[in-house]
């Protein structure tokens, strides 16, 4: 079995032959000729360097910081604040087109990432990031990942063998 990873923002389109299974960020459009399996569930909290987390008080602190914002991410700052009964939030002071670039500003201490466990879990893990309000807040769980291929097709068993490999 080959295994060629691609990364991109569009879905496989499986016609072509080029792929015969995609692992999906969000929920996958278009699932009526899919079979889809629901990889993880994520949750997406605010994440920032262990320094700043120490001046942190209450969760209306977060006014007083920069934010930073995921572009592509599903759950953004205003899903957040909602959530918390904070009302609209502040403008995020910068913003990148991928989660670790975000995470890498946190972690410098240049603001408060809104970001998954499962993306920053090395940094977690090394105590690069902390979640900001342990406990004091109501942070946003979700199913981030789908593993999806064809329901038929010449490659189907295949796919499915993989899929089943990496949900295990």
């Amino acid at each position: 079995m080959e295994v060629r990873v691609a990364s991109s923002t569009t879905y496989a389109r499986f016609t072509d032959g080029l792929f015969d299974l995609d692992i999906i960020y969000g929920e996958p459009q278009n699932r009526e000729d899919l079979i889809v399996i629901p990889l993880s569930e994520e949750i997406v909290s605010p994440l920032c360097s262990p320094e700043m987390a120490s001046s942190l008080g209450s969760i209306r602190d977060i006014f007083r910081f920069p934010l930073i914002r995921s572009d592509l991410k599903r759950i953004q700052w205003i899903d957040w604040f909602e959530a918390n009964n904070l009302g609209s939030p502040p403008v995020p002071t910068m913003s990148f087109d991928r989660s670790f670039m975000a995470l890498d500003a946190a972690a410098n201490g240049l603001g408060i990432a809104l970001e998954s466990n499962v993306l920053a879990r090395p940094d977690l893990d090394s105590g690069r990031l902390v979640p900001a309000f342990v406990g004091a807040c109501r942070d946003n769980r979700y199913i981030g990942h789908y593993l999806a291929y064809p329901k038929t097709g010449s490659q189907r068993r295949l796919a499915k063998v993989f899929a089943e490999w990496l949900a295990r």
